[in-house]
């Protein structure tokens, strides 16, 4: 098959032509995971065919300029072809016994004359996949879990070992009732129906099940209604099984619902480039992923209101889709399987250092749309999966970063929004926003398809998410706050190249408290400075740790000089000519400085 659009008009001809379709057919044109159930669409589920729109999305392997368009044209040649396989008598059964074989093995008695079925054998792939596909029941081979299709929601929810077998046992009972003419073999069919059949079916049924996990689309929302399209020209569609959604949004989606009362809120809790910043990373979270890989970090004191935000943010995504994030666990060998089906990981009202533990930089995987390698409990294998979570993280103070000469990555993904206290506001509690999640939600909802539309846009014109310069300056003083030692040197240090200029390391510990204090930084103890400074001083001014340092102090009204361990050719700037007694002058010149 060279060209989708060029396939013959008549199915007479089709078939003299072509092969029948199978997925390998049409990794020509889509490179979609789910290729394979779009194939048993093709033969048995013509009506979902359209819907595959929402994996075709910006597929590398769509040709043309327009890749929505393309993705549209090919979905309606693939909906004709569809039509074509019926004319010519092709459906899911037909399909099923080219693949496994006849969906029944008879038994017959030897009178030759008037043969008669005396027995009936089930073929089990047959069977499974067509239980599968006819029940839509899918198994994910990495969390060894079975999911069944719910079409009240459109979302796949995981099935229980029971209610598979009590599904199976009705699948067997309708297969039984095919031979009610014949009560004998009815009854022989009925008799295999006991537990270990069926747990043995089951089996078969997760070798030979279609399930494609969807976390998020550039697409569709997921809304508790109706699948809401984020592109230009896609519009509201029904729920559907080739959506493979698992992370529904609790919310009903109203075209015309309002949130004046939230809006209110956020102006009051921050400023108005800010509340557009909060809309754009929303309105990707509600897509279900994290395209533009950002970090939101939110810090305020009590009361200012983050709590609430995160809260309703909660309350629309839902808690199913939501999961603790543990810093200081990421580098444990199953703590990222607990993020499968999850599209937001959340840390809040997180300390100081919850950034700053070295298993935090795995965040850059989780949200860099890197591939990375999830295990989970129980189960032997393991998959690939791309990292594009969403992420919120809101304390009292700025957490300290571990940059580890990783600022770039730092830069791109966070964005950081300050909310501020104000005593005039209504209280911000729990109940205030389950009242804003009550009154609300539908037009909270509405607010972040706003600003998922915005994102799509970007996307679609390949532009990156720009923020303001205030709001690129937060994050700028958030890594300079955790590179505060590079910073201060680089700052208040000057290489003199003369050795008679020197500096001890207590010196500059004092000097970059004050540097700190003057910043409205919190200084690191004295021994995570000493521990950074060594490599720093060699790496800035080519001057390694000395033991040999002179210094003159008083004792007991007497001067005496002794050794200190420090820095030569170093000099504070605007440091006084005169000799240096331990500590005083040059932390006194710092302090008088203007930064």
């Amino acid at each position: 098959m060279s060209n989708l659009k060029k396939w013959p008009q008549s199915a007479q001809s089709l078939f003299q032509n072509y092969p029948l379709p199978e997925a390998a057919d049409l990794k020509t044109y889509f490179s979609s995971p789910a290729l394979p159930y779009l194939v048993a669409c093709l033969y048995g589920f013509p009506d979902e065919i359209e819907d595959f729109a929402s994996h075709l999305e910006n597929d590398p392997k769509n040709p043309g300029d327009d890749p929505e368009q393309t993705a549209a044209e090919t979905i309606q040649v693939l909906v004709e072809y569809s039509e074509k396989l019926r004319e010519a008598g092709e459906n899911l059964t037909t399909w099923l016994t080219r693949k496994h074989g006849e969906d029944r093995l008879e038994k017959t008695d030897r009178d030759e004359e008037s043969p008669q079925v005396i027995d009936v054998a089930p073929n089990p792939p047959y069977h499974a996949e067509f239980f599968a596909l006819t029940r839509k029941v899918g198994f994910d081979q990495v969390k060894r879990s079975f999911y069944q299709y719910n079409p009240e929601n459109g979302t796949w929810e995981e099935a229980t070992p029971e209610q598979l077998r009590q599904e199976a046992a009705a699948y067997w009972k309708e297969f039984a009732d095919f031979y009610s003419e014949n009560p004998t073999l009815r009854t022989r069919i009925l008799v295999r129906r006991t537990t270990s059949f069926l747990d043995s079916f089951i089996k078969q049924v997760a070798t030979n099940s279609y399930f494609y996990p969807s976390y998020g689309s550039p697409l569709f929302l997921h809304a508790a209604n109706k699948m809401v399209g984020i592109g230009s020209k896609e519009k509201n569609r029904d729920f559907a099984p080739a959506f493979f959604s698992l992370n529904r949004l609790p919310i009903t989606y109203l075209e015309k619902a309002e949130c004046p009362l939230f809006l209110k809120f956020l102006k009051g809790a921050t400023s108005e480039d800010d509340v557009t910043l909060l809309q754009y990373w929303s309105g990707g979270l509600a897509m279900g992923a994290n395209y533009f890989q950002k970090i939101l970090l939110i810090t305020g004191e009590g009361g200012s209101g983050k709590s609430v935000f995160a809260l309703i943010i909660e309350g629309i995504i839902g808690q199913s889709n939501c999961i603790e994030l543990r810093t200081g666990n990421l580098g444990d060998r199953f703590e990222q399987g607990r993020f499968l089906g999850k599209s937001l990981l959340m840390g809040l009202d997180v300390p100081m250092h919850f950034l700053s533990s070295p298993s935090a930089a795995h965040l850059k995987k989780l949200t860099g749309n890197d591939s990375i390698t999830p295990e989970v409990k129980g189960s032997t294998r393991t998959t690939t999966i791309k990292g594009r979570f969403n992420v919120l993280i809101t304390g009292n103070v700025t957490p300290r970063l571990r940059v580890e000469s990783d600022r770039e990555a730092w830069a791109r993904r966070l964005l950081h929004v300050e909310f501020k206290k104000d005593a005039s506001r209504t209280r911000m509690d729990r109940q205030f926003a389950e009242k804003l999640l009550k009154e609300e939600g539908p037009g909270i909802l509405r607010w972040m398809v706003k600003g998922a539309r915005q994102l799509k846009m970007l996307m679609n014109n390949k532009q990156d998410w720009k923020v303001s310069p205030e709001q690129t300056n937060r994050i700028v003083a958030i890594l300079d706050e955790a590179e505060s030692v590079r910073a201060f040197l680089g700052s208040e240090v000057i290489d003199t190249g003369d050795p008679q200029n020197n500096l001890t390391t207590e010196e500059l510990y004092d000097a970059y408290n004050l540097f700190c204090n003057l910043k409205d930084w919190i200084p690191l103890v004295y021994g995570q400075f000493n521990r950074q400074l060594p490599s720093l001083m060699v790496e800035l001014f080519q001057s390694k740790l000395r033991p040999d340092i002179k210094r003159r102090k008083q004792k007991r009204g007497k001067t005496h000089e002794g050794n200190k361990r420090g820095y030569a050719r170093v000099k504070l700037k605007n440091q006084p000519e005169a000799e240096l007694t331990e500590l005083t002058p040059a932390t006194k010149k710092l302090a008088g400085s203007k930064h």
